[in-house]
């Protein structure tokens, strides 16, 4: 018979992009379902239009309201550093226009190592050296996997920790229908994070990229009407194999966790000021662009799945995404604490309350909106490629001549753009080279 004691052996976390509290939950409740929950409904909320504004004239404010459409926000908002800091402090800066930044490495080091810029792509190979989670899991016996979404072949989580991982990109990062595989089986890894497709056959919530590069562009099969609605579909499938896990071995629903989280707000809507937070080391120099990292995002939705967890719980107190390894160094006897930032972060070990569990079979089954299938035409991949895919793929360039790796699709000229129809095989190429387990068999 399980117990709750067991409830944490195992934890699965899956991380989505750039979606506040309020856009994706801040209907779940109002004032008379009986929960204390700080969402949207009751409450006249909006956002002033600057006079200077396009349509600021016409209006004085940008009233918050239910989407009409699966394809909001559109454009796809700001998310880098300057825009955030136009978002939260009404900074506004003409040179911030069209700025490609922002960096989150907090969930896995706990710190991004000063870091705040994505652009020059290249320091992710070489900057960003703080340890990680991966690391000292091994260091205490603890088995890791990081599982990616189809169709990447490329995992951000293995480029973004280079320094150091790059001896386990050849045997720890697998496709996500391994996760399927090992999850059915009963062997899963102590701790598992299922990264989705963030650069191509985007279903990581991401809003549509394909809409961001102009009115009316919509790239089908390639960037869904809104890729809010891959995000669905792709958790959908992580939560059935979730809940189906039965094994009477190894991993199974009654002693794993599922931790569903998002990475930043990526410029949608939440009203709740963020607070102050200590930085990570605060000795350390400030970082990029004079930050000090001793202020917060703003507030982005957390899921905890789990049989021992009550149903419709919600959870008011403050988490930060350094909560994970928190909860990780506490529940596993995992050390000290990175920095002073999980050093501070609450746990969420206090969501596991029930003396016995919720049966997975009484669970709400979900069924997603379909989605157009996704699709290799060469020519709109490359348009569909965002501003932080271009940013990422100079960065894997750079260190693959820097390095001598030879990747097939680069132009002789190292200051040429890559041609849209050879990115697919620039991919190919480098995950064959970085990442061979998620390599295609026609590229091995």
């Amino acid at each position: 018979m399980p117990d709750r004691s067991h409830a944490l052996d195992h934890i699965v976390v899956v991380l989505f992009e750039n979606r506040s509290l309020d856009n994706v939950l801040g209907h779940l409740y109002g004032p008379g379902d009986g929960k204390s929950f700080d969402g949207v409904i009751g409450k006249n909320l909006s956002n002033p239009i600057p006079a200077w504004a396009e349509h600021g004239a016409e209006r004085k404010v940008v009233p918050y309201t239910v989407a009409t459409d699966m394809d909001s926000p559109n454009p796809d908002s700001g998310e880098e550093y300057q825009h955030t800091n136009t978002q939260l402090y009404n900074i506004l800066n003409e040179k911030n226009r069209f700025k490609v930044a922002g960096d989150r490495s907090f969930w896995t080091a706990a710190t991004s190592s000063g870091l705040v810029v994505n652009s020059p792509a290249k320091k992710w190979f070489t900057s960003n050296d703080a340890e990680t989670i991966f690391e000292r899991l091994e260091a205490h016996g603890k088995t890791w996997k990081v599982y990616l979404s189809e169709p990447m072949q490329i995992s951000f989580t293995g480029i973004i920790h280079y320094q150091r991982l790059k001896d386990r990109l050849a045997t720890h990062f697998v496709p996500f229908a391994q996760f399927e595989a090992d999850a059915a089986k009963g062997a899963l890894p102590d701790f598992a994070l299922i990264e989705p497709a963030l650069l191509i056959g985007h279903n990581d919530y991401h809003p549509a990229l394909g809409r961001s590069l102009g009115h009316g562009v919509a790239l089908p099969g390639v960037d869904p009407p809104a890729s809010i609605l891959g995000g669905e579909a792709f958790l959908a499938r992580i939560y059935d194999a979730y809940r189906g896990m039965q094994s009477g071995t190894g991993s199974n629903v009654w002693n794993t966790a599922l931790l569903i989280g998002w990475d930043e707000p990526g410029g949608t809507y939440d009203h709740v000021p963020p607070p102050a937070v200590p930085p990570p080391d605060p000795a350390a120099p400030a970082g990029e662009f004079g930050f000090t990292f001793d202020r917060s995002g703003y507030r982005v939705p957390a899921i905890v799945i789990s049989p021992w967890v009550a149903e419709g719980q919600v959870f008011n107190q403050e988490h930060r995404h350094t909560s994970l390894i928190a909860t990780l160094r506490e529940q596993w006897n995992l050390g000290d604490p990175f920095t002073a930032r999980d050093a501070a972060a609450r746990t969420f070990s206090h969501a596991f309350t029930l003396e016995a569990p919720r049966d997975p079979r009484s669970w709400p089954v979900p069924t997603p909106r379909p989605m157009p299938a996704f699709s290799e035409d060469t020519m709109a991949l490359g348009k569909a490629v965002s501003a932080l895919g271009k940013t990422f793929l100079d960065g894997l360039r750079q260190h693959a001549q820097e390095n001598g790796i030879k990747l097939e699709g680069l132009p002789d000229d190292p200051r040429a753009d890559i041609p849209p129809e050879q990115i697919m095989t620039v991919l190919r190429s480098a995950a064959a080279m970085y990442f061979p387990l998620l390599a295609p068999a026609s590229a091995k």
